[in-house]
């Protein structure tokens, strides 16, 4: 199956938006958990929602390589 470099394009925006969907929801999980002095969920969410924003700078990043190309 083929799929435009337009789609493509179209379907990495939709993961970001998806993306960050997700951090928002684990920033909020990260808020209760500092309320609660939860230390142990503070730490894994820290490190989950490093991976989580990494993740979405590397799908902004292709992102925008693959619009540079399609211009």
């Amino acid at each position: 199956m083929f799929i435009s470099y337009e789609n493509m394009y179209g379907e990495y925006r939709n993961a970001i938006g998806v993306q960050e969907e997700i951090i928002k929801k684990r920033r909020e999980d990260l808020k209760k958990a500092r309320e609660k002095c939860n230390f142990k969920e503070i730490k894994r969410l820290n490190a989950l929602l490093l991976i989580l924003c990494q993740e979405k700078s590397e799908l902004e990043e292709r992102a925008r390589g693959l619009r540079e190309y399609i211009s």
